[in-house]
């Protein structure tokens, strides 16, 4: 038997807390298959059509549903399991998979079975033979048509261990009303994910937009407004066609890149039909011309200044050195033979590294070794690697070995484990105790639970369409 309950059917919120409870005979199937990580899958339904999905502990015995429209709602639950997933893999491969694949029939029977796969398991109530008439393919005829039979196949059947509530209305006026546009603009402005469920979701995206996001956008907008000015400056210094600025002062319409991705041609290297001008034309292109006059200014100063010293020449001369060292390096900086220069030198200095290693080694290191040898010391040092693999390995086959007798005696003590885990979980014949956080165990009292409690109270979720 699995049993669903809330806390009433007429929802007084939209969160409302769900306990369930089993029989016997499931704990019975929990410790014959020795299953240690059994969960609750909990599907909201409505309409027939799954919208909202939870799993929890099945020991926890009790969590909170929070509804995200209003009209009739059900509950149907399900237990799950995996033989060789953790909780953590178990819960994100069930809540993973897309709202709309666990079914309901009409009359509302859940069927589970989407689940059921090689990853996690549905806890199956029974388990039977069943004998159908199907049409057997028995030979093909001279002509190569397939020549059918009907026949008794015998096929298995199960079911599911599955509880469903009773309808749950839940009305309009349990929502929290929309934000504006422009806050929820601002306030989810730098969330790239789904929009926040519920008023605690977007006070805590409001903090952060009020706070630490608002220095961060004046920061960007300055910076994208200056860098965008100065492209545009560049590409109107090259005369080029098409320039679009729309992006510098709508950055939250346009992307960056729409600067330049959109632009045309220079007008100094093509006409306006698109035909390519004479390259002689390119020494009239103002960023030719501003570049030219840069370096020219450049090399006056290093050129033509001293500074003051007592002795002017040699300062002078120390700038005229630099200033022909620099025009001879930006010069040639652009040629292919001072390329091939430095390609050579660079191998150069890797051949001299390799010969003054090599030196080193037949002069320094060599002799070194073969004294050490001689006192022994080679051989301790080749084997203690050997021996840090070997401790490493026993290590590893030690740790494997307890883990192993540690979980002998986990799988042992489960039975008396899981009789006192899912005491709680069971229906007496007397009066079934109230749903919800007070009327819960003691020991039942966890902190997720009275924190989804407090946040009921206080954080009313906002409707979907």
């Amino acid at each position: 038997m699995l049993e669903l309950r809330v806390g009433n059917h007429l929802s007084q919120s939209a969160q409302i807390p769900v306990r369930w409870f089993i029989g016997i005979e499931i704990l019975e199937q929990l410790k014959e298959k020795k299953i240690d990580n059994a969960h609750i899958l909990l599907s909201v339904f409505q309409k027939q059509k799954e919208v909202g999905r939870y799993v929890a502990p099945l020991t926890d015995c009790m969590t909170h549903i929070t509804f995200d429209r209003p009209g009739e709602h059900r509950i149907c639950a399900a237990i799950v399991y995996s033989r060789k997933e953790t909780v953590k893999v178990i819960r994100n491969m069930i809540l993973g998979y897309s709202l709309g694949c666990a079914k309901v029939d009409e009359n509302g029977k859940f069927n589970p079975s989407y689940f059921d796969d090689i990853h996690t398991q549905v806890l199956r109530e029974k388990e039977w033979e069943e004998e159908v008439l199907e049409n057997v393919l028995v030979r093909y005829d001279f002509d190569d048509h397939p020549i059918y039979e009907e026949k008794l196949v015998s096929e298995s059947r199960h079911s599911y261990w599955t509880a469903t509530t009773d309808p749950i209305e839940v009305a309009e006026g349990f929502f929290a009303k929309p934000p504006s546009e422009w806050m929820k603009w601002w306030a989810n402005l730098f969330f790239s994910g789904p929009a926040p469920k519920d008023q605690c979701s977007f006070r805590r995206r409001k903090m952060f937009a009020f706070t630490i996001q608002l220095p961060l956008v004046v920061g960007y907008l300055l910076g994208r407004t200056l860098l965008g000015s100065l492209i545009v400056l560049f590409m109107a210094l090259w005369a080029k066609r098409g320039i679009k600025i729309a992006p510098i002062f709508h950055p939250w319409t346009y992307e960056f890149k729409e600067i330049w991705s959109t632009a045309g041609k220079s007008v100094f290297t093509h006409d306006h039909e698109g035909k390519e001008r004479d390259s002689a034309i390119a020494v009239l292109v103002p960023t030719n011309i501003l570049f030219g006059f840069v370096i020219a200014l450049i090399s006056m100063f290093l050129l033509n200044s001293h500074d003051g010293s007592p002795e002017p020449n040699l300062g002078r001369g120390y700038r005229e050195t630099v200033g022909q060292l620099g025009y001879i390096a930006l010069s040639s900086l652009f040629s292919g033979p001072a390329l091939s220069f430095l390609i050579l030198t660079g191998r150069l200095i890797l051949l001299l590294v390799l010969f003054v290693g090599s030196v080193l080694n037949v002069l320094v290191l060599k002799p070194i070794v073969f004294i050490l040898s001689r006192l022994g010391f080679v051989g301790r040092w080749l084997y203690a690697p050997i021996a840090l693999i070997s401790a490493i390995g026993n290590w590893k086959k030690n740790r494997r070995l307890a883990h192993l007798e540690a979980e002998k005696k986990r799988l042992e003590n489960l039975s008396k484990e899981l009789d006192r885990e899912f005491e709680s979980l069971f229906l007496t014949d007397s009066e079934p105790p109230p749903v919800g956080y007070p009327s819960l165990p003691s020991e039942k009292k966890t902190w997720k639970l009275w924190f989804q409690h407090v946040k009921g109270k206080v954080c009313r979720p906002f409707a979907r369409g």
